[in-house]
């Protein structure tokens, strides 16, 4: 083992962490983070879709930073260099110094990768702590007469990375199979520290439980309906992204061409490539060493799932994350031992990570490209969801000031999608000018229904105008980036006892669209229609 690359690499990460730091304090949050901040204001046990992990750790740096975009999300690049590091140190263990510190580089020239050490969302936390239960675990079969603690700690690990994503949960299904696949390691069965494992993350699993068995077990439906597998055929929340993506079953066999393909460009071409080469290779070599039997256990598991799932319905591109965080620190070890030239593997090497870096700036900044003088429409744009929302709000702001001096009251905002809404709250710039009973209102409320079995996103769980006799007779400005749309939805529509077009609000960068909305004026609040 080597020291020296030790300290350098170390030394780079830090100077790695350090531009990610910059790059997320100028740059604006995207919709999921203005959301999760949302629930900082309003701390719960749990939340509709994920556990509380997220506004905790959000919670915590705000009050630190203040109410910004570094205040928000400065965890995320600390948590990139501290997975990087965990992951450094137990690929050292596994595949040796040299392989594990490609892995780490290529972990770090990652478009995928890099966004979530920026970004702070649900996924760099709970890589991190699914890296660092998986050094735990290692530990854990490792050392036998400490294991008891050790054994502790992966599940004290496992749940907290629980709270934050509930995918961390497959890890004891990766440790299950880790000990049924190794004979020496069955003997864990019969021991007190797999069990006390299991305890611990049923310990951390309280706050959802308690949350969900007061709510309809709202979370386990939700996740349940994402998969595509089960319809409970719930009314769904008319122009909700989140109620389309869960709601129904379509089967379309070809949704998983797509999925490769959209791998291709988070993880760059060549580097997926190489991973599902990996892939490949870990599932046929499961069982050749203890080493590649771990990270197998820890990788192949979750990857198969979400590929396969993929055939009935298409899900998230960072679900598959973990496992292929797992699975790439055997690459650089396969690809050692691969067959092909020396010089062709140099050549494809220096081109998977020249191409990949590439591809990151161009994620992170897209703005180079316009600075060449070439047009590159945002509708293309990976940074999209993280700019122009003060730009965007600012212009709402005017529209609110100017129906408020037409109509001579405050009105009261909505919009049609829970990220608009969340995004235009955090960077409005004076909220004095919007009718709000009291700060455990939105600023902006969403569409949603005033009903228990439609409920798709946090918005519902909170004060709203739909259930407030507060806000009768009022009046409300309604945002859409519907834009044909002729109309509010019906059940905005039906609600206010007349409406009108009221203006469009095209947000411009570099002479290209960035951003589009129809704002509808909503007059005389009548209350929901009796169904």
């Amino acid at each position: 083992m080597s020291p020296k690359l030790e300290r350098n690499l170390f030394i780079a990460l830090v100077l790695l962490t350090l531009c990610r730091i910059v790059i997320g304090a100028v740059s604006e949050l995207s919709e999921d983070e203005a959301y999760y901040f949302l629930w900082t204001e309003r701390l719960d046990w749990s939340y509709y879709s994920k556990g509380p992990g997220v506004a905790l750790a959000i919670n915590f740096t705000t009050s630190i930073f203040g109410k910004t975009a570094l205040g928000v999300r400065i965890l995320s690049p600390l948590l990139g260099l501290a997975t990087s590091w965990l992951l450094f140190r137990l690929g050292t263990r596994l595949v040796g110094q040299q392989s594990a510190l490609w892995a780490v580089v290529m972990l770090n020239v990652t478009p995928i990768f890099n966004a979530g050490s920026i970004l702070l969302t649900i996924d760099p936390l709970m890589i991190f702590f699914w890296v660092a239960a998986m050094a735990t675990t290692w530990h854990a079969i490792q050392e036998s007469s400490k294991s008891l603690l050790w054994w502790i700690a992966t599940g004290f690990l496992i749940g907290l990375g629980f709270l934050c994503k509930y995918t961390a949960a497959v890890q004891v299904i990766s440790i299950v199979i880790l000990l049924c696949a190794n004979s020496a390691l069955k003997v864990q069965f019969k021991r007190p520290g797999f069990y006390a494992m299991l305890g611990t993350i049923l310990i951390c699993t309280t706050p959802v439980m308690v949350w969900n068995s007061q709510n309809d077990w709202i979370t386990f439906v939700h996740l349940i309906e994402r998969t595509g597998l089960v319809d409970f055929n719930q009314p769904e929340a008319a122009e909700s992204s989140e109620a389309a993506a869960s709601s129904g079953f379509e089967w379309n066999p070809f949704d998983i061409f797509s999925y490769l393909g959209q791998h291709l460009g988070v993880y760059s071409p060549l580097f997926f490539a190489g991973l599902a080469w990996t892939t490949v290779l870990a599932w046929k070599r499961f069982r050749k060493s203890p080493e590649e039997t771990f990270i197998g256990a820890f990788g192949l598991p979750i990857v198969v799932f979400y590929f396969g799932l993929s055939v009935l319905k298409m899900g998230e591109l960072n679900w598959t994350a973990p496992g292929f965080v797992s699975l790439g620190l055997l690459l650089p070890k396969y690809w050692e031992q691969a067959s092909f030239g020396t010089k062709l593997k140099a050549r494809l090497s220096i081109a998977a990570f020249a191409v990949s870096a590439v591809l990151t700036v161009l994620a992170v900044n897209p703005e180079v490209i316009r600075s060449t003088g070439l047009t590159w429409p945002y509708s293309f744009d990976t940074k999209k969801r993280w700019s122009g929302w003060k730009t965007s709000a600012g212009h709402i702001a005017e529209q609110v000031a100017r129906f408020e001096a037409e109509i001579g009251e405050k009105p009261f905002l909505i919009g049609n999608r829970y990220q608009t809404c969340a995004a235009i709250a955090f960077y409005f710039p004076d909220e004095s000018g919007v009718m709000r009973p009291d700060p455990s209102y939105p600023l902006v409320h969403t569409i949603e229904p005033d009903d228990k079995a439609a409920r798709k996103n946090q918005f519902a769980f909170w004060p709203a105008y739909q259930r407030d006799p507060q806000f009768l007779g009022k009046s409300a400005l309604f945002v859409t980036d519907q834009l044909k749309s002729q109309s509010p939805p019906q059940n905005v529509r039906e609600a206010f006892r007349e409406w009108e077009v009221y203006s469009l609000v095209d947000i411009d960068r570099r002479g290209e669209l960035l951003r589009s909305w129809k704002v509808f004026a909503c007059r005389d609040y009548q209350g929901l229609p009796d169904k």
